[in-house]
């Protein structure tokens, strides 16, 4: 009931934008996004069929996935770097097409490594995923079932597709309204940044390897109607869903809009004769897509043209129809499953394990003695920086129906304290971490044992409190005193929040 008041008020909203739009003589951001988005995929249907390019609908979906993924940037750069992806996955792709050109099963089995190879990179890159995505989704793209024959031409129409409908992509939006602040730097003199050391980036994608693998089995022993796009499709959603915030159940219903918006088109068709009323159709569906449905989910509303098989000869069957609607939901269903096994991605289950996280952090560097450069302290903060912040994420989604006890605004408190200590701690270690007094010293121990505690969710106790005070009573340790305090706030702050409720384990 919840999401579907939300899918009205986000209605309401767009035909009100649309209406303001339309009356005062100006467009608003999220209507340029659309008109562009839209206007993009009509051209790539109008020039693959004026020319006689195979799978112009791929073309479309590659772009519903780009403006899903980064928001619709129209800069030259990110247009480029999506190229470069491209041509990287293809260039993979088809090299193991070319070693593997009769062995189906090794060629999965490598694909499989460079496709969750490129997501792992993805995940832990600290900047624009873009090329590390779509080269790991055309590496799945450029393979044609298990047919052999003509497979090198086959990953060439692919990749053209895909790249032509990128370029498209990028010139439309460079033409449109660009953002011309987004293209000031091409990244000049910039390091990657990678945090190789993201434990949920290693699940993700092994959870991702476990996907890849479970849509092959459905490929090979249910052979539904798209063939190897189910595991194109389910691999590269994952990357949204796995360790994320999305949940595919959410995605089950925009798909279940979706079905009914291209049931609708599918008899709109038939009666569609003309370029011009094609290209309105086409735009038209796209930009209720854009528009009114959202960045996030319209992807699935252009993946449903697909059933529809538009081609220059075009040929209606609805058996065909419903069986490729039926293929979407077996994906759909395996990110599902996925969703909770084998590691839970449940809100106030993130939460904790990234609370355990970041203690365990804070105490490597508390215990820490030795003398560092500016730059470890730098790239220290920010890793344990990023820790709090997608504990911010998590704690706006805990169930607070499910979980009344618990106080949830405590929860974001707890971060903020945390984050305090974070920054005062790194700046000890950074200034004097080899001449520290003797009562500093016995505060960084008191300041050890606190974070052990609070690791475990329990409150420091009387005694120990009374002990700190009494030793380093008047004692002049400066910023010490200040963590220790606190520290001792927030093992407060934990009992009061009744932290414990949110181990209950609930299906």
């Amino acid at each position: 009931m919840q999401m579907i008041i939300i899918l009205e008020v986000d209605l309401v909203a767009s035909l009100y934008d649309l209406l303001l739009g339309l009356l005062g003589f100006r467009l608003s951001p999220k209507m340029q996004l659309a008109i562009k988005a839209s206007l993009s995929i009509v051209i790539t249907f109008i020039l693959a069929l004026y020319f006689g390019w195979a799978s112009p609908t791929t073309g479309a979906i590659t772009i519903a996935l780009i403006a899903s993924m980064d928001s619709l940037d129209d800069s030259l750069w990110i247009g480029m770097l999506r190229v470069v992806g491209t041509i990287i996955g293809a260039t993979v792709g088809l090299l193991l097409i070319a070693l593997f050109p009769q062995e189906r099963m090794l060629f999965l089995i490598f694909a499989s490594i460079g496709v969750t190879l490129f997501f792992y990179l993805a995940r832990v890159y600290r900047g624009d995923t873009t090329i590390f995505f779509l080269a790991g989704m055309t590496i799945m793209l450029v393979f044609q079932n298990s047919n052999a024959q003509d497979a090198f031409l086959y990953g060439i129409n692919r990749t053209f597709m895909t790249v032509m409908s990128i370029v498209i992509y990028t010139i439309v939006g460079a033409l449109l309204w660009p953002n011309y602040a987004k293209r000031s730097k091409p990244k000049k003199k910039t390091s990657l940044k990678f945090n190789f050391q993201d434990t949920e980036a290693l699940k993700a994608s092994f959870i991702t390897l476990l996907i890849f693998w479970v849509s092959v089995w459905c490929w090979i022993y249910f052979n539904p109607p798209m063939g190897f796009y189910i595991v194109a499709l389910a691999t590269s959603f994952s990357f949204l869903t796995v360790m994320s915030p999305i949940k595919p159940s959410i995605l089950l219903i925009v798909y279940t809009l979706a079905f009914v918006l291209a049931l609708v088109s599918y008899l709109v068709l038939p009666h569609l004769h003309g370029v011009v009323e094609f290209t309105i159709f086409i735009f038209v569906y796209s930009f209720i897509s854009f528009y009114f449905i959202g960045l996030q989910a319209s992807v699935f509303f252009i993946i449903a043209l697909t059933p529809l098989n538009i081609t220059n000869s075009m040929s209606y069957s609805f058996d065909f129809f419903l069986l490729t609607i039926s293929f979407f939901y077996i994906f759909l269903f395996i990110l599902l499953f996925f969703y909770y096994i084998p590691f839970s991605t449940r809100a106030e289950s993130m939460y904790l394990k990234l609370s355990k996280a970041f203690y365990k952090n804070l105490l490597n560097i508390a215990k820490d003695t030795k003398s560092h450069p500016a730059s470890y302290y730098n790239h220290t903060f920010s890793k344990s920086n990023e820790i709090l912040d997608k504990q911010l994420l998590w704690i706006s989604l805990i169930d607070k129906n499910y979980f009344d006890r618990v106080n949830v605004p405590n929860l974001y408190a707890i971060v903020e304290k945390l984050r305090y200590c974070l920054y005062l701690i790194i700046y000890i270690k950074s200034q004097n971490s080899d001449n520290q007094t003797h009562f500093q010293k016995i505060a960084i121990r008191y300041i050890n044992q606190i974070i052990k505690t609070l690791s475990t969710n329990h409150e420091v106790s009387k005694d120990s409190i009374d002990k700190i005070n009494q030793e380093l009573k008047d004692k002049d340790i400066g910023l010490y005193r200040v963590v220790l305090d606190t520290l001792i706030e927030i093992s407060q702050i934990q009992i009061q929040t009744n932290i414990q409720e949110l181990k209950e384990s609930r299906f």
